[in-house]
């Protein structure tokens, strides 16, 4: 795993409280993981968008679609982790940076 370096980030409070519930509704162990996710999401989009053309009609919904792999695949990491969210969540982001390291942006 890469070194992780510690970035300041000031959000509106009604920005935050949406985050801790969406965190709590789609079972993130912390609102960092959705800022990363975010952030990850961001990258990916980029580095595919020469895609797009060839991808369009060929996909029914991709937010639904990435929705609802992104559960399940919670699932079996909180599996792996026997419960335990910050664990999970940990392996889960080690998994995610070890498969991105290969990618050029």
């Amino acid at each position: 795993m890469d070194d992780l370096v510690t970035i300041s980030l000031r959000i509106p409070k009604r920005l935050n409280r949406e985050l801790e519930d969406e965190a709590k509704r789609k079972h993130y162990a912390t609102k960092t993981e959705i800022v990363r996710e975010a952030i990850r999401n961001r990258l990916y989009l980029e580095a595919f968008a020469p895609l797009r053309g060839a991808l369009k009609g060929k996909v029914k919904n991709p937010i639904t679609d990435v929705g609802k792999w992104r559960r399940e695949r919670w699932q079996v990491y909180l599996k792996k982790a026997g419960g335990d969210r910050q664990k999970a969540a940990t392996m889960m982001l080690k998994d995610d940076e070890d498969a991105a390291a290969g990618l050029k942006f």
